[in-house]
Formats: C-alpha cells, structure tokens, sequence
C-alpha cells in the first residue's frame, strides 16, 4: 500500500505540472483538479497523509499575504510611474545615462531598450 500511495503522488504531481507547462489547459483549473485529485485519492483509497486537514495546514496563509500585499502596491504605484523612476535610478546608479538606456516613445509609452 505505501508504494502505491507514492507512486499514485508522482503521478498525479507531475501530471498536473506537465498540464502547467503545456499550457493547453489554464493553469489554476489544472491546479485545481490536482488538489481535488489528490484530497479525492486520500478519501476513495483511505491513504492516512491525503485529507482535508492537512490540506488547509498546507496553506501557507502569511505568503499568500505577503502575496497579496506585494500584488495590490503594484497594482496602487505602476500607473504613478514609480517603476519607471527606479529603473532610471538603476541605470544612473550603473554608469549609464537615463536617456540612453530606456528610450519612451510618449504616443504608445513603449520602452526601446536598444
């Protein structure tokens, strides 16, 4: 039962990874149904480290804050430009002129980096 158990994990793992990396199918449905998949094969074949207590213990909530902080102070400062302003920073802080280093075309604000 313990191979079995292990072998039915690499198998489910790395399956739902192969279906990210194809990126034929949204990854968070993929994601998705690999955790029902596994909570599914813990509860149908009564494996003692698949249920859904573990699962929520899994959950690193303080990262998916920290997560959530960092998404909603880009979402808030990149329409002020402020990540503009640091890569001009960055590129004076190495040796090279602002003007130089990130040409703006002002109609369409694309960067040339050329």
């Amino acid at each position: 039962m313990g191979s079995f158990s292990v072998i039915l994990t690499f198998t489910i793992f790395f399956g739902s990874l192969v279906l990210i990396f194809w990126e034929k199918i949204n990854r968070s449905i993929v994601a998705i149904a690999g955790s029902v998949l596994m909570i599914g094969a813990g509860k149908i074949l009564d494996f003692y480290f698949y249920n859904e207590d573990l699962a929520i213990e899994a959950i690193g909530f303080n990262m998916l804050g920290l997560l959530l902080g960092m998404k909603i102070l880009v979402f808030l400062l990149e329409p002020t430009g402020f990540f503009d302003y640091l890569a001009v920073l960055a590129a004076r802080a190495a040796g090279a002129r602002s003007n130089q280093a990130f040409r703006v075309n002002p109609a369409t604000k694309d960067t040339d980096s050329s």
